[in-house]
């Protein structure tokens, strides 16, 4: 099993409010969310601790040490009752990776929600400028997340998986 990315995702981090924080905003008031791949900027996390009742990020690449540390704990611990998952499936090449990440969000209580770049969706991935891209659909990503989940489900660019 790889346990380390051949070309790490740290550069794909971008200072933008996350499509999938906003698409899925309403299932988030009441729970407390682990947005796994935050990144380096707080707007995605700031959006989360508005629409919910607490949140943590996980970023490898992106985040101290120790932050990563106690989102991991939240997580084990069962703490975690929603894990967002956005756009990081699609900048890791490695297909063992992803399924550790899938795997991880799947520990969230409720549920996770997935969302993906999907690049020029010709399903041939290739090494950017920044990093890795997957360069596939949304609904390319079903089967992998189907692996760790009893129930997925796909309306439009968001996943939703159910322990």
């Amino acid at each position: 099993m790889t346990t380390e990315q051949t070309i790490d995702s740290a550069k794909t981090s971008v200072n933008q409010l996350p499509f999938l924080h906003k698409r899925v905003a309403d299932s988030l008031n009441g729970y407390f969310v682990l947005d796994y791949g935050c990144g380096k900027y707080s707007k995605g996390l700031d959006y989360l601790e508005r629409v919910s009742d607490g949140c943590v990020g996980y970023d490898p690449y992106n985040q101290p040490e120790e932050v990563n540390y106690w989102a991991m704990e939240y997580l084990g611990e069962g703490s975690v009752d929603i894990v967002v998952c956005s756009n990081v499936l699609n900048v890791i090449k490695e297909y063992d990776i992803r399924a550790s990440i899938i795997e991880d969000c799947s520990k969230a209580s409720l549920k996770a929600f997935f969302s993906v770049y999907e690049g020029d969706k010709k399903k041939v991935g290739r090494q950017t400028t920044k990093g890795w891209q997957e360069n596939r659909p949304t609904e390319d990503y079903i089967h992998e997340i189907e692996e760790h989940f009893s129930f997925v489900e796909r309306k439009g660019k968001v996943i939703t998986a159910w322990p």
